[in-house]
């Protein structure tokens, strides 16, 4: 069981197996006070939940996991009202993600890009892909200069290389790109699709290719605190570590999700505990020595102690020996 499950039963906050969406749409109703307490001024408890069932029903697996881990669907949930992303919808700025039995929170491209506007030192911040019939220079150096033309007749075929563009308020901008290949090599890294279940890698592809490049050049843009917790958040979920929200804090546990089929991502019954009876140890303790007998009489107790005061006495008697003056002593 993990931290978070075992908090909610301390606390008698531990809510019984949904059975259907329905049953989802009431757990989440009892937690509108937590989401309303973490939510983002742009967006109300109510339409967050609106948007989060809608998702489960357009996706009949989504719905599944989100049934047999409601804790993980809550929390999901709760994660993009705390950074105020709109979760699917045609904004697109968050999505629901199943992987191993849970529900992830995954922020996408225009999420990101709505985030680094909020630090109100971006004035302009724009991702693009560069496909292969597209015309596109570039030239590095302490310049960069770049110049792409898209290809408006017919095909512009498969995506070569993506691009970030970031303009800060007090002049200057950042330039990021990365190739395909790259891009690729960081999708094949992601623990959601590695899981082999649908992800938004398969159905909003290019928004995916986008939002890479523009995490990569996170780094030198000014952050935010929501920036900050969506990296956070993003790393912990990709690692497949827990994510919960407390307040204003974003807290990352390693508890792993107990129960669950690791090909499948679905949660099997509780492994049961073997019993095992105490055992006692037994201690050794090492018997004490028996006391040594005195063998001696009083008459010979009595002959000892009187030649101890002889003994004494003749040292007490001895003339003690005088140096002489200015002399060590030594011979």
């Amino acid at each position: 069981m993990t931290t978070s499950a075992l908090k909610a039963v301390a606390t008698g906050q531990e809510q019984q197996q949904p059975r259907s969406i329905a049953d989802l749409s009431h757990i989440l109703a009892g937690k509108m006070k937590t989401i309303k307490s973490v939510i983002a001024s742009t967006l109300t408890p109510e339409k967050m939940a609106r948007i989060a069932l809608n998702e489960l029903r357009q996706s009949d697996y989504l719905a599944k996991i989100a049934i047999q881990n409601p804790g993980s669907f809550i929390n999901a949930v709760t994660q993009a009202a705390h950074l105020g992303l709109e979760i699917g919808g045609a904004l697109g700025q968050a999505y629901l993600v199943p992987y191993k039995g849970e529900i992830k929170m995954m922020p996408g491209y225009r999420g990101l890009i709505s985030l680094a506007r909020r630090s109100g030192e971006i004035t302009s911040i724009s991702a693009e892909v560069v496909y292969e019939n597209d015309e596109f220079d570039l030239a590095l150096g302490i310049d960069p200069k770049v110049s792409h033309k898209p290809c408006l007749k017919g095909p512009r075929g498969e995506p070569v290389l993506a691009y970030m563009v970031a303009r800060f308020k007090f002049g200057g901008h950042h330039f990021e790109w990365m190739t395909i290949d790259e891009i690729m090599a960081i999708k094949a890294r992601s623990s959601a699709v590695k899981s082999g279940k649908s992800t938004p890698w398969d159905t909003d592809r290019d928004e995916m290719i986008r939002k890479t490049v523009v995490r990569r050049g996170w780094k030198y843009l000014p952050m935010s605190i929501e920036m900050q917790g969506a990296a956070v958040i993003e790393a912990a979920n990709d690692q497949g570590r827990n994510v919960t929200i407390d307040g204003d804090s974003v807290v990352v546990s390693d508890d792993a999700p107990q129960g669950i089929d690791q090909d499948t991502g679905e949660i099997n019954d509780a492994p049961k505990l073997e019993e095992k009876q105490p055992q006692t140890v037994q201690q050794h303790i090492p018997k004490a020595e028996p006391a040594t007998q005195n063998d001696w009489s009083e008459e010979d107790e009595a002959s000892a102690r009187a030649a101890e005061v002889a003994e004494q006495q003749q040292q007490q008697q001895a003339p003690r020996q005088r140096r002489e003056r200015g002399s060590m002593g030594v011979e």
